[in-house]
């Protein structure tokens, strides 16, 4: 459906009126699948369902309370110490959520700073809280493990699992896009495993923005295209040490995540869609060019041009014919009776031992695996693929468990080795034999 005219048009337009009338946070179901009947009527390079100019939402204004100083000078000592911290931790969290909804507010060096100083302390204060869980999950099971409760009965098991069950139906329809952030519920908020992977997952967002601002990856998207999209080229460039503080946060926070509660598949999916965040960010870059493409145009009268044997591999030509390789065009033709040749059966049944195939080699090697005297590396048959071929076909046939021990690649130097090693094993297997024939018993007739 065409979004520009017609009953598009007008489709569009009172999607876009319905968006606009219903609720950010009472209606966010409805809205949602309004926006996929959108992306499923319309393509996926409209105009009106991208934002081209990467604007942010800068009316996301998220409130807190403000700390009274008059309060915590009422305590003394240690409580006063520790409220005062709180309070510190509590305005820093909170005091991410206007860098979150404005990235490029952080091109002045100061608000970098006071940014960097609020990641490092949540990142900090959300790894203590992490330890303290496992901690406390570990003690737990100990306890259990050391004093064994009877096990419920089979009736009492299911009726617990759908009590479970009606429960987590019961509060799965309520659903706040944002937290709440009072001050009397904000040690209740770090308790939550999903309320820090929500901050943790903020932090991951803005990180991968700003690693897309350094000078190696504004390089790799180029501007010299003509299709490039300046509205979504920043002016600020970071440095080479905010890089690299990006890079040791995003990998802290990623191993936060992956060890969190049922974190390992949390984390795979975090992964691939960060990944997956890529490609999106290097369409919009290119100004969200359409995916599709003009249908080729087949011509069905159009006559093939049949091959023409070259006159070198003619049959009627005097010359020998190529074969691909000088060794195929020897035997080629090489004048034989073909009949003759396969009816012989010491030809055909020949088979060469793996001896016999590294004699030659082996006389060229120290046993080190250096080249031997008057040899040079170049002149080895260790160089020689045709070689290597025969060899390995050699070897596979009954000495197979040596390639066990042998690395990627070809290399014969390291069969060689493993042949002479299986081969001192075996003179020291014959010889304990034979000096065990020599002393047999002499009453022995």
């Amino acid at each position: 459906m065409d979004p520009s005219r017609g009953k598009g048009l007008v489709l569009l337009r009172f999607c876009n009126e319905l968006l606009r009338r219903l609720s950010k946070t009472k209606d966010t179901a409805t809205s949602g699948q309004i926006l996929i009947f959108l992306a499923n009527v319309f393509p996926l390079s409209e105009r009106s369902g991208v934002n081209l100019r990467g604007d942010f939402n800068v009316d996301n204004v998220t409130f807190f309370d403000t700390v009274d100083e008059s309060d915590q000078m009422e305590a003394d000592g240690t409580e006063a110490s520790t409220a005062r911290k709180e309070a510190a931790f509590y305005e820093k969290l909170w005091s991410l959520q206007p860098f979150f909804s404005n990235p490029p507010s952080l091109a002045p060096s100061s608000n970098f700073e006071r940014f960097k100083e609020a990641v490092v302390s949540a990142v900090a204060r959300f790894e203590s809280l992490e330890v303290e869980r496992l901690e406390s999950m570990a003690k737990s099971k100990s306890a259990v493990d050391s004093k064994r409760k009877t096990p419920a009965t089979p009736a009492k098991a299911v009726a617990l699992r759908r009590h479970v069950g009606k429960t987590t139906k019961k509060y799965a329809q309520y659903f706040f896009p944002k937290y709440l952030t009072s001050r009397n519920l904000f040690n209740l908020e770090l308790l939550d495993v999903s309320f820090r992977r929500q901050i943790l997952i903020q932090i991951l967002v803005m990180v991968q923005f700003l690693i897309g601002q350094s000078a190696k990856e504004k390089e790799k998207l180029g501007t010299t295209d003509q299709n490039i999209n300046k509205s979504v080229q920043f002016v600020f460039t970071l440095s080479a040490d905010q890089e690299k503080w990006c890079m040791e946060i995003r990998s802290r926070v990623m191993k936060m995540v992956e060890r969190s509660y049922k974190g390992k598949m949390f984390f795979k999916t975090l992964y691939t869609i960060f990944s997956h965040e890529k490609n999106w960010i290097k369409w919009k870059h290119e100004s969200c060019q359409s995916f599709e493409r003009p249908s080729v145009n087949l011509v069905a009268d159009v006559k093939r041009k049949k091959f023409e044997p070259s006159i070198i591999v003619s049959q009627n030509s005097s010359q020998p014919r190529w074969m691909g390789s000088d060794h195929l065009t020897k035997l080629w033709n090489t004048p034989q009776d073909w009949k003759t040749l396969l009816r012989n059966k010491a030809k055909k049944y020949h088979n060469t031992t793996l001896d016999e195939a590294l004699k030659e080699l082996d006389e060229q090697l120290n046993p080190d695996l250096t080249p031997a005297d008057g040899m040079e590396e170049q002149y080895l048959l260790s160089g020689d693929m045709q070689f290597n071929w025969r060899t390995y076909r050699t070897a596979m046939r009954h000495h197979l468990h040596l390639f066990q021990k042998i690395e990627e690649g070809v290399d014969t130097k390291a069969l060689v080795r493993e042949w002479r090693k299986e081969k001192q094993v075996t003179v020291r297997d014959s010889s304990e034999e034979m000096r065990f024939t020599d002393a047999k018993d002499p009453y022995q007739q």
